[in-house]
């Protein structure tokens, strides 16, 4: 993706921009056939939209933190790999197991193996449901 520059963008004339934007229109309108919406309805769903779109986003962030978290590596320690600077003490009185590792985390025993999840939210925007 490319972005064009302001002053390239006041260069275009009134012509060319009258009809990028009924291309755009005219795509919006293909879209919107296609999923069977009526222009009243994409404004009322706009609305819905925008309504509660810092919900949403703080939604995303919750589950892409746990996405996260699933996939954040432990340190192993007693395990070839770095030095261990808790255990200076121990490597100094010749301990050799001094050292740790990251891994990814080990299911513990009895925990069911994790699977993706995929969540489909619903909402009823009808009129029985302004109440």
């Amino acid at each position: 993706v490319r972005q064009v520059s302001d002053e390239a963008k006041k260069q275009v004339d009134a012509e060319a921009q009258a009809a990028a934007r009924q291309l755009g229109q005219e795509a919006l309108r293909r879209r919107l056939e296609e999923i069977h919406l009526s222009g009243g309805d994409y404004n009322f769903y706009s609305n819905l939209l925008s309504s509660v779109q810092g919900e949403i986003e703080r939604l995303r962030a919750v589950l892409s933190g746990a996405a996260a978290r699933q996939l954040e590596r432990h340190w192993r320690r007693g395990q070839e790999g770095e030095l261990d600077e808790t255990r200076l003490v121990d490597a100094l009185a010749g301990e050799a197991n001094v050292f740790r590792r990251r891994k990814e985390r080990e299911p513990r025993p009895g925990e069911p193996p994790m699977r993706p999840k995929r969540a489909l939210f619903l909402f009823d925007a009808s009129a029985s449901m302004y109440r």
